[in-house]
């Protein structure tokens, strides 16, 4: 008999379709490509230090003001430019 079973996994990092919306597009975007690098392209002994999990709480609480959502954009963008680490793993934002 063949095992259906997914495998259980040791990754205990957030990933995008884990993670609640931001309801800003940059800002979310960038969160799902920033999880699926680390997931992905950063060796498991380095990821616990690209956690992200403040900027999103941080981001989400002041997404929940719509007069910060233009100035939350800029922000998304802005801190997918300056991902140059993660850019030497070969992610791309």
């Amino acid at each position: 008999m063949f095992n259906l079973k997914r495998p259980k996994t040791t990754d205990n990092s957030n990933t995008a379709s884990s993670r609640e919306k931001i309801g800003v597009p940059e800002c979310d975007d960038f969160i799902a490509r920033f999880d699926a690098c680390v997931a992905s392209k950063v060796p498991e002994a380095e990821r616990a230090k690209y956690n992200i999990d403040y900027w999103v709480k941080s981001w989400k609480k002041e997404a929940a003001d719509p007069a910060n959502k233009g100035r939350l954009a800029t922000l998304c963008k802005q801190s997918a430019d300056h991902q140059a680490t993660l850019k030497s793993y070969g992610c791309t934002f």
